[in-house]
């Protein structure tokens, strides 16, 4: 008697399998939560260099809030005031109608920064400052995060096999629970990087559910085998069948090849044809998971609001899981996957869920019952390592804005390129980065602005952009009060970082990463390294629980 005829006999897909899917979808509804959260507590804000520090004195008396901006920060390329820099000294001639700002001596934001929070009241950004120099450590925590995961995966699927897979899953789901209501409470941003660490280590997205027969039966675990089989027929209601499903029928099963050998992930590599699957499934999970999360994490570069973004996002998925649930079975898997792969690489966003799904669905096809756990164990971990670094893919911006998403689509064109020739194989809020520009609040403390509406101050304070807003990270180093002149403009007056802050439009968001920690201009890239550090927790997570279960 073969597996299969079993399998039919006990009505194969009936109740039983029905309520183990419906359990799963359970856990996944929550997953994605944590994976995505560096989306909201790491967003950035609009900041400028905080300028009260400057109206200490008589300086800024007279002046409104926006000219006292005008003559201290400078404009950046968007047209708005720059959020790292501000001037070194006042520049009040900015101030003089029809002047423009010129590249006056410019600093560093000296006294912090000041945030919009319309949108986000607190994130890791305006918490810690994580802005300009420090803006990448918002990101880190996501690469920190799935770190954890990946690690976390290792070691809880080596416990598996230790101590059962009840009490491994107990202990990781409190130690998720522990450490990530923790994170909320952190004081430093070192101590939020090391909670979010272990919260990922105690996050896995191995399948909890009863032991595959077929599997124990492979590796000789006739009684266990003949368990399960028992407990789906009754509750199929095929409780007659019990009697005839014996241990000398499930023993009799043609497994003899498997039998007594202990399988490990050196038996991906043993055969060429196993290392030749090995190596292309690898390719293709790293790059359907650094493409989808590069996407999924990038959510504020469409200018749009991050909510609404990530509900778009969110809501996309949903039909593109159904399409590839309906279409591999209608039009089949080989066939037609480098059509797939195509279609993934120039929906985006939409059929990268379709093509992590496809992957996902169909490796577990690629692969022999015997390794199949740990092929799905070394595909995640690859996964894993493509979403830790899609965070730092994203960091590229800075070199050229284009550059991340060049990266992403040749990633995703080169991994449909390898799919191509092979007949056998298928396969952001809490970041965001608000509107921003130096605070010059502190160089109205002398009341030099006293007389100077907030736009005034804004154009005396801050340099154009290119965009003709306020430069985000730059402020004049002196107030430029020519520039308020009708008929005047802007100039290259010094200019410096932003020196007292930022502060953040929150029109959209009241609290991010970036506006909690000031992760904004040279720090900027912090909101998604912490994209990064998730995920690469999640790859090593990845593999740990699938050690693990094994066991």
């Amino acid at each position: 008697m073969k597996f299969e005829n079993i399998l039919e006999e006990i009505d194969g897909f009936g109740p039983f399998q029905i309520v183990i899917i419906v359990l799963l979808c359970a856990p996944r509804i929550v997953l994605p939560c944590h994976y995505l959260l560096n989306n909201f507590i790491a967003a950035l804000p609009p900041h400028r260099c905080d300028i009260s520090p400057l109206d200490d004195g008589v300086l800024f008396r007279n002046l409104t809030q926006q000219q006292r901006l005008t003559v201290s920060l400078p404009l950046g390329e968007d047209g708005g005031f720059r959020s790292c820099e501000m001037f070194s000294e006042p520049q009040f001639q900015l101030l003089v109608n029809g002047s423009k700002h010129f590249e006056a001596t410019t600093v560093p934001c000296q006294s912090g920064w000041v945030y919009d929070n319309s949108t986000f009241t607190s994130t890791l950004a305006t918490e810690w400052d994580l802005v300009c120099d420090r803006k990448s450590l918002t990101q880190t925590t996501s690469s920190i995060f799935f770190f954890g995961v990946m690690i976390g995966s290792i070691a809880f699927g080596f416990l598996s096999d230790r101590y059962g897979r009840r009490n491994t899953l107990l202990a990781s789901y409190i130690m998720a629970a522990v450490f990530g209501f923790s994170s909320a409470f952190a004081n430093s941003y070192v101590v939020f990087a090391v909670l979010r660490f272990f919260t990922g280590f105690g996050l896995t997205e191995s399948a909890w559910i009863p032991e595959s027969a077929r599997w124990l039966l492979a590796h000789g675990k006739v009684e266990k085998a003949k368990f399960y089989l028992d407990k789906c027929a009754r509750f199929n209601k095929r409780g007659d069948l019990s009697s005839k499903i014996n241990l000398e029928t499930l023993s009799s099963i043609e497994n003899e090849g498997n039998k007594d050998k202990n399988y490990t992930y050196l038996d991906l590599i043993k055969t060429p044809k196993m290392r030749k699957l090995t190596l292309l499934t690898g390719i293709v999970w790293y790059g359907v998971a650094s493409t989808y999360y590069g996407i999924s994490l990038n959510i504020s570069g469409l200018g749009l609001n991050i909510y609404l973004t990530h509900f778009i996002y969110a809501a996309i998925e949903v039909p593109a899981k159904l399409m590839v649930y309906c279409c591999l079975n209608i039009v089949g898997r080989r066939k037609y996957l480098w059509h797939l792969r195509i279609v993934v690489a120039i929906l985006g966003k939409g059929l990268s869920e379709a093509a992590f799904t496809t992957v996902f669905l169909y490796t577990t096809e690629l692969y022999p019952t015997v390794v199949r756990q740990n092929g799905l164990g070394y595909t995640s971990f690859m996964s894993r390592l493509g979403v830790s670094l899609a965070p730092l893919i994203l960091m590229l911006e800075d070199v050229w804005t284009p550059l991340p998403q060049i990266i992403i689509c040749s990633v995703a064109s080169v991994c449909g390129l390898i799919v191509l020739p092979c007949h056998y194989l298928l396969n952001n809020f809490i970041a965001a980065l608000p509107p921003h520009h130096c605070d010059i609040s502190p160089l109205d403390d002398g009341g030099l602005f006293r007389n100077l509406t907030q736009q005034q101050r804004l154009t005396v304070s801050l340099p154009l952009g290119e965009d003709g807003g306020f430069r985000s990270c730059e402020m004049f180093s002196e107030p430029q009060f020519q520039l308020l002149v009708n008929g005047s403009k802007h100039f290259e007056a010094k200019t410096v970082p932003c020196q007292s802050g930022w502060v953040y439009d929150n029109s959209t968001f009241t609290s991010t990463l970036a506006t909690e920690w000031d992760l904004v201009c040279d720090r900027k890239s912090l909101t998604q390294t912490t994209s990064s550090i998730f995920f690469f927790g999640a790859m090593i997570g990845s593999i740990a629980f699938g050690f693990f279960s094994d066991r």
